[in-house]
């Protein structure tokens, strides 16, 4: 790396040459500036121009503020180029440097180049104004060497080389996640201090399609007002003070080109009642901040979280669609400030809800983390994340979308136990199955794909503990789904709680590669019995079996069974609700059976159980007016009204069998069900006995012979 006394006079681009030369002074005299000249300027005045050609190298100054300058022109001569020919010489760069009149300006012999270095290259594009020159190689230049340097168009320069080189110390650099473009050799690298870490609100590989981006906020809380006077460096007042707290970083502007006048201001308290005097933090603020004219705005920013659609390897073009976005404005890196970044989207390591075991926060989708965690550097003034741009290929610019990585499913470390759960005295730190304990309005279970018996074994028992709730199970899932592997899975549990259903079911690839010819995908079935069981509870009621019943939305069966099969696997006490296809009868593909898995043939079918378990819930929150009331006749009498009332209205639904309502249920609550003891313990026992429909699982047509003959 060479570094240079006086900044490039325009930009080199990776590739211009470099040269070690020797300039000297010719045995003309030495000319001199009339008039001051400004950094950056083309054209300079001299007191002699005799002597003088275009394409000269002139030195002006002297060391260390000595650089080298080339004639383009030297317009308006003095007739015949007589002596002392004074006037403008037009320079083909700008000067790097001001210089003052009188300072001497001599005029250089032919360069002439030093081969005790080799000449070299620039590796990365140096702009204009920039000191530091990268080349390619860098043996045999040292401090105080004049140097050439030759661009592809042909431009000449010439710097004096002003701190000892320092090599580079090239090597690869591994990145933790794949550059998203091709990026031409000489890029230039700039290297960056992490400020906020973002993270999914929630584990897995969907937080991989988040997209975070930050951006100054054109707009702040204080949008332009003006200092409204200076009582000491570190006190002053505003003309208005709306928007202003303590935390928030004040920058003062010129109107006129709103460039930013001097450092930013941090405030550190503004005390309201005394005329909304505002404190500074360090040195506060300077004389030519406080120059009539200019304004004063704060400096917050803005994120905006996206997510994108789930990728689609058929139509990857899909996959940058934005399908949820959320904006959060005017947000500050101070802890003092109400819209600190982490108090407004939500702090990585902030407590948890109890409702839902997340950090509290306004972002539906990820929450943040101030890598700063010293207190005082908290409190400097930091204007938040960089904005950066995204160029797209119609030439449009947007904020840089940062991704999110790292997201994993971990589908590997699902075990039973994970399904299963831990239970626990705190509702809170229950985990897997125990988590629905704490909810009552739940009426079917069930675990999609899981088919081991520890899973299965738990749901059948957490519906056993809860009472009013029925599992519906998968058999196995395919290979392994013979006849022997679905009896052998049932032979496993013996309970009034649970139906088992097989087999599998095929469904479209959701996400095909080839969208001509989507794969079949096979999916469990309980998915689609939990919606046959509602469908058929709201359409029909709870006591009709949810048997015979189309299942929609699939392609197939994984395993197709003939009336021989189910013959093996549905009767009791089997009792395998087999799924069949119908469809070359026009009946589609069915649910062909309806029972529980449980040896007691009372409780075989799947109706009966949950309209037991439908009547046991209702009677059961029907009757909690009863509590703590006189447990005496009258209040037996208004139970067994309230009772039959309900149960009226079940059977006349067709849930209860008989044509008259004693033949279909009773209610007893009286001494005869229940002791003095029972009375004295405070227990109310109330006896309900009901007739259940039962489905017409088998049609039985019987045909005989009739001779037919005529009486006379």
């Amino acid at each position: 790396m060479l570094t240079l006394s006086t900044g490039a006079y325009g930009p080199y681009a990776g590739g211009t040459i470099v040269e070690r030369v020797t300039l000297g002074n010719t045995g003309l005299a030495a000319k001199q500036l009339t008039s001051n000249a400004a950094a950056g300027t083309t054209v300079i005045a001299l007191d002699n121009r005799v002597g003088l050609n275009v394409g000269d190298v002139l030195s002006l100054g002297a060391s260390p503020d000595e650089e080298y300058v080339t004639v383009s022109s030297l317009p308006n001569p003095s007739p015949g180029g007589a002596a002392p020919n004074a006037g403008n010489v037009v320079l083909e760069q700008g000067t790097g440097r001001a210089h003052a009149s009188g300072e001497q300006v001599r005029q250089q012999n032919t360069a002439t180049v030093n081969t005790a270095a080799p000449a070299t290259s620039v590796l990365l594009d140096v702009p204009k104004g920039g000191t530091g020159v990268a080349v390619t190689d860098g043996t045999g230049y040292a401090l105080n060497d004049l140097v050439r340097l030759t661009t592809s168009a042909g431009d000449v320069t010439y710097h004096r080389i002003s701190a000892a080189p320092d090599n580079l110390d090239a090597r690869l650099v591994n990145l933790t996640v794949p550059l998203s473009r091709a990026h031409a050799a000489g890029a230039e690298l700039i290297e960056r201090a992490p400020l906020i870490n973002v993270q999914a609100l929630d584990a897995g590989q969907w937080g991989n399609r988040l997209r975070v981006s930050a951006e100054d906020e054109p707009s702040g809380l204080v949008s332009r007002t003006s200092v409204g006077g200076v009582i000491g460096p570190n006190t002053i007042r505003l003309a208005s003070a709306a928007g202003v707290e303590a935390g928030t970083v004040l920058e003062v502007f010129d109107p006129a080109t709103g460039a930013a006048v001097g450092d930013p201001l941090k405030v550190t308290s503004i005390d309201r009642a005394s005329n909304y005097t505002i404190t500074l933090a360090g040195a506060g603020i300077t004389p030519a901040q406080s120059a009539p004219g200019l304004l004063v705005r704060s400096r917050e920013f803005r994120l905006t979280v996206v997510l994108l659609r789930q990728p689609d390897p058929a139509l990857p073009s899909r996959n940058e669609n934005v399908i949820a976005a959320e904006t959060f404005r005017n947000l500050s890196m101070d802890p003092r400030h109400s819209r600190y970044v982490e108090k407004v989207v939500g702090d990585v390591n902030g407590v948890l809800r109890l409702s839902d075991r997340r950090p509290e926060g306004e972002s539906w989708y990820v929450r943040v983390e101030d890598l700063e965690t010293v207190l005082a550097n908290q409190e400097a003034v930091r204007l938040g994340p960089e904005t950066l741009v995204d160029t797209l290929p119609n030439g449009r610019q947007r904020p840089a979308r940062h991704a999110l990585a790292g997201g994993d499913d971990s589908m590997g470390t699902l075990t039973d136990a994970t399904y299963v759960g831990v239970d626990d005295v705190e509702p809170e730190n229950r985990t897997g199955l125990y988590t629905m304990t704490t909810i009552e309005d739940v009426s079917l279970v069930a675990c999609p794909g899981q088919t081991s018996p520890a899973v299965q074994g738990a749901l059948i028992d957490h519906c056993e503990l809860m009472r009013y709730r029925f599992a519906v199970l998968d058999a196995q899932r395919p290979p392994d789904d013979t006849l022997t592997d679905v009896q052998t899975q049932r032979q496993q549990f013996d309970t009034k709680y649970a139906a088992l259903y097989h087999p599998w079911l095929l469904v479209p690839d959701p996400y095909p590669v080839n969208l001509a010819r989507p794969a079949d995908y096979s999916v469990p079935p309980s998915g689609h019995m939990l919606g046959i069981y509602a469908r058929t509870d709201v359409e029909r009621g709870v006591h009709k079996a949810p048997a015979n019943e189309v299942v929609r939305g699939i392609l197939g069966l994984q395993r197709t069974l003939s009336k021989g099969e189910q013959d093996i696997l549905n009767p009791y006490p089997v009792n395998i609700n087999v799924i069949r296809d119908f469809r070359s009868n026009n009946r589609g593909i069915r649910v062909y059976g309806g029972r529980v898995i449980t040896s007691d043939s009372d409780w075989k079918y799947v109706n009966v159980r949950r309209l037991l378990i439908f009547l046991e819930h209702s009677i059961d929150r029907g009757l909690q007016w009863v509590v703590f009331e006189p447990n005496a006749e009258p209040l037996w009498a208004r139970v067994v009204r309230t009772v039959s009332d309900f149960l009226t209205v079940v059977w006349r639904n067709g849930a209860l069998e008989g044509t008259k309502v004693e033949e279909a249920f009773f209610v007893k609550c009286d001494r005869t069900t229940m002791t003095q003891t029972d009375i004295d313990s405070g227990r109310l026992i109330c006896v309900v006995g009901v007739a259940p429909v039962k489905p017409a699982e088998y049609v039985i047509i019987r045909i005989g012979l009739w001779t037919a003959h005529a009486d006379v």
